[in-house]
């Protein structure tokens, strides 16, 4: 179960108070030398959540680490909208603690349930390689099974608490995890993680690629598109193209936007204009198509 040490200065421990980021939490804090920082968000959509924020308090507060929390303000209607006014708040406590990177507490069971997840959602290649570290999240525990942080909670007589939503159906996850997972035996796992590696390094090339021709397709100031370059282009390698420079604006997207852009990229009359997302537009003159902010 050992896993790298983050060579950074702050680390922000996002706390749940269940099982998996509390041994998080632990490991972190007997074998890393970084300073940490505890963070919990009380998404408010059960009425024991504020017992688990007193938990996680105490719980920092045990270790010795500052703490932030917040509560949701209104109400949350779905996972989605769940997990983005988590990550809204952890990226502004990063900020507010001068923290390099936030932890979280995902491990190999959370991998293998993405990736069916994903599948059952009909994904592209990324939707198999998600949850993987970035120069923003660090994740400890992706090599660890559940079985395995079980075992260290109990060794080193960790308390916890059990989110009493874990095991209602309704939700996706839970079905894929009650009702798929314990059906995968270790040799099916162990193919699926091997598939998943492959699939990171194939995906890394992709993007690498994709990444050098966007940026010969572009002007070096402006995001200015070529477009009979574009055009001349499979309609994969243009959506993947695009994705490149969206991502570089820290644009989000999903694949109808892409189809969407691509396709006006290469029809659409000069003079125009098309909505990409979120307050970005692109201009289309007779030769070049720019991405501009509204």
């Amino acid at each position: 179960m050992d896993t790298k040490q983050p060579a950074i200065k702050k680390i922000l421990v996002a706390v749940s108070g269940g099982v998996d980021s509390v041994v998080m939490l632990d490991w972190l804090a007997h074998n890393d030398e970084q300073e940490l920082v505890v963070a919990h968000f009380d998404h408010a959509m059960r009425s024991d959540s504020a017992a688990d924020a007193r938990f996680v308090e105490a719980l920092a507060a045990q270790y010795g680490f500052n703490y932030f929390g917040q509560r949701a303000r209104g109400n949350l209607d779905s996972e989605a909208d769940a997990r983005h006014a988590r990550w809204e708040f952890l990226r502004q406590v990063k900020r507010q603690a001068c923290a390099g990177k936030i932890a979280t507490g995902h491990h190999q069971d959370d991998v293998l349930e993405t990736m069916i997840f994903n599948c059952q959602r009909g994904t592209n290649r990324r939707g198999l390689v998600t949850l993987r570290e970035t120069t923003e999240i660090l994740r400890p525990l992706l090599d660890w099974s559940k079985s395995q942080i079980y075992e260290y909670a109990t060794t080193q007589g960790l308390e916890y608490v059990e989110d009493s939503t874990n095991t209602a159906l309704n939700f996706a996850r839970n079905r894929i995890r009650h009702q798929i997972m314990p059906h995968l035996g270790t040799k099916q796992q162990q193919e699926l993680l091997s598939l998943r590696q492959k699939l990171t390094t194939i995906s890394d090339c992709i993007d690498a690629e994709a990444g050098q021709l966007a940026e010969k397709l572009t002007d070096d100031t402006f995001i200015e598109i070529d477009r009979s370059s574009f055009r001349a282009l499979p309609k994969p390698i243009q959506r993947e193209c695009l994705a490149h420079l969206l991502r570089r604006q820290s644009i989000s997207y999903g694949k109808e936007t892409l189809v969407r852009v691509a396709d006006a990229i290469e029809q659409s009359r000069s003079n125009s204009l098309t909505d990409v997302t979120g307050g970005w537009y692109i201009r289309h003159s007779a030769e070049i198509s720019c991405l501009i902010a509204e």
